[in-house]
Formats: C-alpha cells, structure tokens, sequence
C-alpha cells in the first residue's frame, strides 16, 4: 500500500468517527452539523493528519475557507483548552500565522 493511500485510510477513519459521535460542532460556526475536516497548513508537511494541522468544519464554513473568505490561523492552547484560531480577510491576523488556502 502506498503512503498516500494509507494517509487517505487515516484521514477517512478519523473522519468517521469524528461524525458518529454527533457531539461536535463547526470550529468556526459552532453549528452541530455534519463535519468535514480541513488541512490547516495543506497536507504536504511533515504528519499533514496531526491533530494540530486539522480543523473540524462543517461543510459552509469549507466552502467559505477555499473561497478564501475565512483564514485560519492555527490551533493555540489557552486557559479555556486548545482553540482554533481564525479570522474573516476583512480582519486583521490574531497570531499573525495564517495559512494560505487552496483557493477554486
């Protein structure tokens, strides 16, 4: 098996599982719905399926990231746990990270 196929069985199972449980929201909406999970720094870095390089969206906000109308930033732990950090391009960067999307 190759190493793509392989990342793409992680990435499906993560998927899966990530759906079944029902108790997560857009960590950008916080709409409960059904969620896609979204590379933040792209899949061509080393581990791309890290917990720390995914971001939990639901399918609106996906849309609205390669549209290039919302920018994350990246995953910071805070007093409050582990936040993704975002912003609209209208807005001024938070951390001044943000990641360049895979625009259509």
């Amino acid at each position: 098996m190759l190493v793509n196929e392989v990342n793409k069985n992680v990435y499906r199972k993560l998927r899966r599982k990530l759906n079944a449980t029902g108790k997560f929201s857009c960590e950008v909406c916080n709409e409960q719905t059904f969620l896609v999970q979204h590379h933040i720094e792209g899949r061509n870095i080393k581990n791309p399926n890290e917990h720390s390089n995914l971001a939990n969206i639901c399918s609106n906000c996906h849309l609205r990231i390669h549209r290039g109308e919302i920018v994350l930033e990246k995953r910071v732990m805070t007093t409050a746990g582990e936040v993704l950090f975002w912003h609209t391009t209208n807005e001024s960067s938070i951390t001044g990270e943000d990641s360049t999307p895979y625009t259509y």
